[in-house]
């Protein structure tokens, strides 16, 4: 009876959704949340101007999160003001906005998604409704971070490589390179995904037709990061996609206090760091050290590359025994303090989120079940390979990717902002997973 009932009910979810992030607007204000790699973003971001082959091909910030910002300031009638000036403020509400409605517009297709992997309706409607009310995914909607926009991109991924699970077209597989290619310029850190993700689509059909188009597809997929190595060597001589990714070894280097020795080469950089460590600076944020030193290290990047590689090459095991250390780290850390305001007024509104923080918390701690499920999820898809455990298995492989990647190339002040991108598919795999599971032993030992 209930049934007929399914379209008001989500219909509700989304109004739902809408409504706590409306409310969370009124609890947080108008004003963006600024974070230190949000002056990157938008210092790089004046798509507007005669410089746009430097403003796109740039050493500092991937440009996708960049266009968007700069695009959706811009047709607010506010053009390309200086960082953190009134205009700046009043034009970035409306990427907050836009923010807001691409977060909401995911839930429709996460919902879509659910549907064409074959999750039963309620169960649908309830993870809708449960990610909707995820305070640690709409918090990201106020930062001028790119959080928000990939975890919508993401989503539109995953329903386009169900599509392919089930018919691999040249249509379906021409908007899945154009949909990842742009997530990999708002996030570079995602490059891998859609290798994993086509290598499942490929396992599942394994004809000459579709191994054509797979490959057809990585090709041009790889143009993107590819035309940034070669950019980047050719304007910038500099090797890699962007400088900041040598930031975060660094800071890994200075947290676990790493012997610096081998780098003496590298003058000035050494010295400084040995002054700081002197001076007791704060090193859980590599920041902190390039903001004491006035940001000289950015007219010289290749000096942190140089100190990076000669330090980590004769001190590997202790640097790579603290990524592993950190792991845990990347389920327990769930510290948001920074976006969720909780410097805000106290009252009905801190309360109410501050209780939804502490609940989503608690359930992120829990996946690290993750570790029990996905080996016995590997077994199952190997005995019955249907969409559902195919599915589930290749975003349980995304996440072992996504948890070697966090402490590897994600500094450790930051972990959960990290994992925040996937953490739908984290729990969709955990709790999926555990439900798969116990129907598979339930239908074997008949109880």
């Amino acid at each position: 009876m209930i049934q007929k009932y399914y379209g008001i009910i989500f219909m509700v979810i989304i109004l739902l959704a809408a409504g706590v992030r409306l409310a969370y607007i009124n609890y947080a204000g108008s004003r963006i949340q600024i974070e230190p790699d949000s002056q990157g973003y938008w210092s790089k971001g004046n798509f507007f101007t005669d410089n746009l082959r430097y403003n796109y091909f740039n050493i500092y910030r991937m440009p996708g999160y960049s266009m968007f910002t700069s695009a959706i300031v811009s047709a607010s009638g506010y053009g390309h003001p200086l960082f953190l000036s009134d205009d700046f403020f009043l034009g970035s509400w409306y990427i907050i906005l836009a923010q807001t409605i691409i977060g909401v517009a995911g839930l429709f297709v996460l919902y879509d998604l659910l549907c064409a992997i074959g999750i039963a309706q309620t169960w649908r409607l309830a993870f809708t409704a449960f990610t909707g009310l995820n305070v640690y995914q709409f918090i990201w909607e106020h930062a001028f971070l790119n959080h928000a926009l990939y975890i919508t991109l993401l989503t539109i991924i995953l329903r386009l490589f169900a599509a392919l699970l089930k018919k691999p077209t040249p249509i379906t597989g021409s908007i899945f390179v154009l949909i990842s290619g742009y997530a990999f310029l708002v996030r570079p850190a995602g490059i891998g995904i859609p290798f994993l993700l086509l290598l499942f689509v490929w396992l599942r059909h394994k004809t000459k037709k579709v191994f054509v188009l797979l490959t057809l597809m990585l090709c041009v997929y790889s143009l993107f990061p590819l035309s940034h190595l070669i950019a980047n060597r050719v304007l910038y001589n500099v090797k890699g996609l962007a400088n900041s990714t040598d930031f975060v070894p660094f800071g890994r280097i200075l947290k676990y206090n790493i012997p610096i020795d081998s780098a003496r080469s590298v003058q000035p950089l050494y010295d400084e760091v040995v002054a700081y460590r002197a001076l007791g600076g704060n090193v859980t944020n590599p920041w902190y050290f390039f903001v004491y030193y006035n940001n000289r290290i950015y007219a010289h990047p290749d000096e942190v590359t140089r100190f990076n590689r000669l330090v980590i090459r004769k001190y590997w095991f202790p640097y790579w025994k603290s990524i592993i250390a950190d792991i845990p780290e990347v389920f327990f850390n769930t510290d948001v303090d920074g976006v969720l305001y909780h410097a805000a007024v106290p009252g009905l509104g801190k309360t109410f989120f501050d209780t939804l923080a502490r609940i989503y918390a608690a359930l992120q701690w829990a996946t690290v079940v993750f570790f029990i499920i996905y080996p016995m999820n590997l077994w199952l898809y190997i005995k019955r390979k249907t969409i559902l455990h195919t599915f589930l298995l290749a975003i349980g492989t995304a996440q072992i990717y996504q948890i070697i990647l966090t402490p590897t190339l994600g500094g450790s002040w930051d972990f959960i902002g990290h994992m925040i991108p996937t953490q739908t598919y984290l729990f969709l795999f955990c709790f999926q997973g555990v439900s798969v599971i116990f129907q598979f032993i339930k239908s074997r030992f008949r109880f």
